[in-house]
């Protein structure tokens, strides 16, 4: 059986096209749906569209007074839970931005040692010598000529937690 060539090229071109106007509606409806997810309004559309669907195929909305009053007051209603989900939402992205606040006491009690406190020991080396912990990035080591000062840092400064004398 042979076939017309001007046939297969309609035909692959008609699958070509319709699968290319499939991926854009796809990709249209996801763009929609990234939309009213950001904006947390998907409750809100699949309400109107359902209000839509029922006003098309009953009239009901426009005919009936009581059903457009419950219509109305299950709008309103959507649109007042939609502002509080946005507040939510607009208050955890400023909480996820403010620092976190550490409620240590003696925070400004310590501060670390400044360069011109070094000190010079009986073998003439310039100390203290300053490590960070490599375990907890945080603390931070200072080494006198005779004492080791352990520090943890944290949002307003240095915390001493603990002296140990050399022997």
């Amino acid at each position: 059986m042979l076939f017309n060539r001007n046939y297969l090229i309609s035909v692959f071109s008609i699958k070509s096209i319709f699968k290319i106007c499939l991926i854009g509606i796809i990709a249209f409806f996801k763009l929609i749906n990234k939309v009213l997810a950001f904006f947390h309004l998907r409750i809100i559309a699949v309400y109107c569209i359902l209000a839509g669907l029922l006003e098309l195929f009953t009239n009901l909305i426009s005919t009936d007074s009581t059903v457009q009053i419950c219509f109305v007051s299950g709008l309103g209603l959507l649109i007042f839970y939609w502002l509080i989900q946005l507040f939510r939402s607009c208050s955890s992205i400023v909480k996820k931005n403010e620092k976190p606040v550490d409620n240590d006491a003696d925070v400004n009690a310590y501060k670390m040692p400044l360069e011109n406190e070094r000190l010079e020991g009986p073998d003439g080396k310039i100390y203290p010598r300053i490590y960070q912990v490599e375990q907890h990035k945080k603390y931070i080591m200072v080494e006198y000529y005779d004492r080791y000062e352990l520090y943890y840092k944290s949002n307003k400064g240095f915390v001493k937690i603990s002296v140990d004398e050399k022997m």
